[in-house]
Order: structure tokens, then sequence, then C-alpha cells
């Protein structure tokens, strides 16, 4: 029986062990590994190690049969790395399964879309998966070239959308993402998804996010963050290396959407819960901009709270 078979969504891989959760979230309990797929699991150790020995990389993507795993190897004290399988959903849901606002929904379609569109949440709220159906949602609807770049690859993005084409590429490191969202640009990319802002010493992952969304392009990035509030927090904390004093302003300006969510275990089927904020409408994004530059984030979800409303009694 092939571990394809089994409904894993994280394996844990250790020399004297190996683990797998069936549920996202924190609270899923720790299965054990059922021996008929010891040979396979020795298998993959096997190859994880050696590509993590050889590249010296503690993330890669790991393509094993029909699945994609993403791999991040823990060095324990026994200086032997444990390793930790993602396995990529073989397809990207639909966006309007998700539950996102529709009032965020029109932004992804909109041709004339530019900026940045944030998303948050803590580890394993499904971030990556929402920030792909609004990629492959845009370039269905609207057609042209979208370009996805993830360390590692995290799903199957690339090929054709509707209209439209996805290019996927892989990027090495933090500060990688730099050179290739640069690089993208001057290949007039204008629709691009960075897979994650992160932290490194000069700040240049999360600065080039920022300018990017500031001269045309439309970026989807995810963040992670606890709160809608702390989203916009790390992203001004992540970028101040490189943009100084100037940070706040540069964010402001820069965001267009703004998306926290966890997952709601609690019933049969796994769902996605959302706040939103859009910056789409003039007058009020210029109280949320004001709102950022002065670093008043706390009045945010208030904003949050009246668009959900409004939206809500408007139908729209």
């Amino acid at each position: 029986m092939p571990l394809a078979d089994l409904p894993l969504i994280d394996l844990y891989i250790g020399e004297d062990f190996s683990e797998f959760r069936d549920k996202p979230g924190d609270d899923a309990p720790r299965l054990v590994v059922p021996e008929e797929y010891a040979e396979e699991v020795r298998e993959i150790r096997a190859k994880c190690y050696q590509l993590y020995k050889e590249h010296k990389q503690k993330e890669f993507a790991f393509p094993h049969g029909s699945d994609l795993y993403r791999v991040t190897a823990i060095p324990d004290v026994t200086y032997e790395p444990i390793l930790i399988l993602s396995r990529a959903a073989e397809t990207v849901p639909a966006l309007s399964s998700l539950g996102l606002p529709a009032h965020i929904q029109s932004i992804i379609v909109d041709k004339d879309a530019r900026g940045l569109i944030l998303i948050g949440g803590d580890q394993g709220a499904g971030k990556t998966t929402t920030m792909a159906a609004m990629l492959i949602e845009r370039i269905t609807t609207l057609g042209g070239f979208g370009l996805a770049l993830q360390d590692p690859v995290e799903n199957n993005l690339r090929g054709l959308h509707g209209h439209g084409r996805i290019i996927q590429q892989p990027v090495e490191g933090v500060t990688g993402y730099a050179d290739a969202a640069l690089t993208a640009v001057r290949a007039r990319m204008k629709t691009i998804s960075f897979g994650e802002v992160r932290r490194d010493p000069e700040g240049l992952n999360a600065s080039t996010c920022v300018d990017l969304a500031a001269s045309g392009c439309l970026i989807l990035a995810t963040i992670h963050a606890s709160t809608l509030q702390g989203m916009i927090e790390r992203l001004i904390e992540l970028a101040t290396p490189n943009m100084g004093d100037k940070t706040a302003d540069a964010v402001a300006t820069a965001l267009t959407a703004i998306v926290w969510q966890r997952l709601d275990t609690s019933g049969k089927h796994v769902r996605p819960v959302i706040t939103a904020l859009s910056l789409a409408e003039q007058q009020e994004a210029t109280a949320i901009r004001s709102l950022i530059r002065d670093q008043k984030l706390h009045q945010l979800n208030s904003f949050a709270q009246q668009q959900a409303t409004r939206k809500l009694w408007s139908g729209r």
C-alpha cells in the first residue's frame, strides 16, 4: 500500500520514529505511521537526508510519486535532522469556496487592481492556499501571466489557467525573493505572488514586497501574524531595516487589501474564518492609511467590522 493512500497532512520522520497528523491545526493528534508504510518512509528519509546534506537547505520541495512535499529539516540533539514533510494539496480550491468576502474577491478580478494584498494568520491557517486561489482566480479571469515565487514550492500552480498562464519559480533563501521579484518586473510581470514575507538582516524581503506593490504591480503575499493588527506591525518591523523611518508611510501607500484568517476545525469540515479590510474606496482608504502611518493599528478592526456589516446589508 503506497504512502499516497495515507490521509496525512504532515509527516514527521526521525531516526527512530515516523508519525503524522491527518488534520490541519495545532490540536490535531499525533499518529504513528502504520508498519506497512515503513519501507517507503525509510526511502523518503534517505533521499531527504541526502538532499539536506548536499544543498544545506533547511527547507526544500521534495516530489515523491504523485505527491509534492514541502520539507523542513530541524537539527536534533543527535545532529541528525528531524524531517517534517507537509503534503501539498492535489488541487487548489476555488476562491469562491473559501469564504472570502465579495468586496475582496472583486479586487482580485479587477484588471486595474494594483498594490499589496496581504494574507496573514498563524502557522497552518491556510494562508498559502488562499493566496494560490487568489492568483489562479485572477489569471483565469483576466488572462495574461502571473508569477508565483515560493521557497520552497508548496503546490503546483504552473501552467495554463483559463486564458492565462502561471509561471512558478522556486527561490533560494529569504533574500532570494528580492532578486527574483526584480527580475520579474524587468520581464514585465505585473501579478506576482510572494510566497512569504520573512525576516532577513537587511529587510530586503519585506521592503521588496512593499516597493513592488507601490510601483504598479499587484502583489499577493503571506505573513505570519496572530491578528489583523499584528500583520501590519510585523510588515513594518520586517521592512524597517531597509526602509528606515519611511516604512510606515510606504506600507500605508502600498496596501490594497488585508486578509487575516484562522482555521475552524470544530465542525465536520475544516473551513477558514476570515477578517478582511479593503482599501478600494478612496475616502475610507485615506482614513485607513492615516491610521497605518500614525501606527494607530488597533483601530483597523473597527473598519473591518464596518465593512463586513455594510457589505452584508448591501448584499455586495
